[in-house]
């Protein structure tokens, strides 16, 4: 008898994880099609060939699904492999690691956080997300920036603070934007990413580029 009721549990949970993720590939499908404000959690519901009533059973409301959207956005991008690139011991070599995996997560989600800001804007559940994100790489940025000064990695006259201030500019989605102006692919932003790096971490240029570490090539 437990075992059956187990495998009813378990199924179960595989069928609303199942839902789910129906209703956020729904939810991302619609959003490269029409401005956010355009959709309604029944058009939602219906793309997910789902219940309207587990649209809000799953994620309470039409910014919980975009703030999961979110999450899943991270995820997908790489944030475990940022974290890991994060505690490399040699932070110059961590710091190319960030501008590839940053620079991916950018590139391959661009659509996608395009029309979450787009949200934001009249949404505070989307912003308050979007906001708690960035503090995750802006502190991540503070560490690195720290590690660089204390290596002794930083160019004469650089400050940690103007270090930080730099690297926070650069690896922000506006600059991503700006360099990805023109069609320029990620190997070409990454490129240029270095070699505005290089010049407050001039240890930079001698570092190899890593290999591939995101899994979503464009």
């Amino acid at each position: 008898m437990n075992t059956t009721r187990q495998y009813i549990q378990t199924r179960r949970q595989r069928d609303t994880l199942a839902r789910r993720d129906r209703i956020l590939d729904a939810t991302e499908a619609l959003l490269t099609q029409r401005a956010v404000h355009e959709i309604s959690a029944d058009e939602i519901a219906e793309t997910a060939d789902v219940a309207r009533a587990t649209v809000f059973t799953q994620f309470g409301s039409k910014a919980g699904v975009l703030t999961a959207l979110v999450d899943r956005m991270s995820e997908r991008g790489g944030v475990a492999q940022l974290a890991a690139a994060l505690g490399d011991p040699d932070p110059v070599a961590a710091l190319d690691a960030v501008l590839e995996i940053g620079t991916g997560l950018w590139h391959n989600e661009s659509a996608l956080y395009r029309a979450l800001i787009a949200h934001a804007a009249v949404d505070p559940v989307v912003a308050d997300a979007l906001a708690t994100k960035d503090m995750g790489r802006r502190h991540a940025v503070r560490q690195l920036a720290g590690r660089l000064a204390d290596g002794g990695q930083l160019a004469d006259g650089v400050s940690r603070a103007e270090a930080e201030r730099l690297l926070a500019v650069l690896t922000s989605y506006e600059t991503h934007v700006q360099l990805a102006a023109g069609g320029r692919g990620r190997r070409a932003i990454v490129g240029g990413l270095r070699r505005l790096t290089a010049g407050f971490v001039p240890a930079l240029t001698h570092t190899p580029a890593p290999a591939n570490h995101n899994r979503r090539q464009p």
